[in-house]
């Protein structure tokens, strides 16, 4: 009799606990990158990600460099902080670099798709050249190297934003902007700008 007790009240706790932790995880405050939100200091931020699997191949006073596995994909990823309180406000995936218009193209396509799937409608999307250059001509990739070509699609949640675009260097690029912290990162570079003046 009292194992069932104990086994009743177990399970009420449990459902308890897990009801607390599934609403937090339904309303999150800060956007997440592997699951891992995008706050705290830098040092703690990418040894969460070392334990996911990450290497960290530089470090500097404002960003960590890291190499690892990201949607199936060797990828590098770049951490960013603010200026003064050195908070973590954006993530950057960059894709391997490709050489053909037609690979990239199919790439960018293939996880826009997966990102509507999981963020819905994108807010903000663009898919164009800048003259002298259009889609089709043969010379897209030229186009990318001398910053003429214009693809990217943002997706905006509760949290903040991700955006994936073609980078320069002929990467897709997939840039996640925590909303609060972000936030600071403008008030942080503003003061420093006031100070200056």
């Amino acid at each position: 009799m009292m194992l069932k007790k104990l086994s009743l009240i177990t399970f009420l706790v449990t459902l308890t606990l897990g009801g607390g932790i599934a609403f937090a995880q339904e309303n999150p405050t800060h956007l997440d990158f592997k699951g891992i939100p995008i706050d705290g200091n830098l040092e703690s931020y990418t040894s969460q990600l070392n334990q996911l699997g990450f290497t960290t191949t530089k470090v500097t006073d404002d960003a960590a460099m890291m190499k690892g596995s990201f949607a199936g994909e060797d990828v590098e990823v770049a951490v960013y902080t603010t200026s003064r309180s050195k908070t973590v406000y954006m993530v950057v995936v960059a894709f391997p670099e490709q050489t053909s218009w037609y690979s990239i193209k199919s790439d960018f396509k293939k996880l826009e798709n997966n990102l509507q799937v999981k963020y819905g409608k994108p807010t903000l999307q663009r898919k164009s050249f800048s003259s002298p250059y259009y889609e089709g001509d043969g010379y897209e990739m030229t186009a990318i190297k001398v910053d003429k070509c214009n693809y990217y699609t943002r997706f905006t949640t509760a949290t903040g934003e991700l955006t994936l675009l073609i980078l320069k260097s002929g990467q897709l690029g997939l840039y996640y902007v925590d909303k609060i912290n972000d936030a600071t990162y403008d008030r942080e570079k503003n003061a420093s700008i006031y100070e200056d003046l």
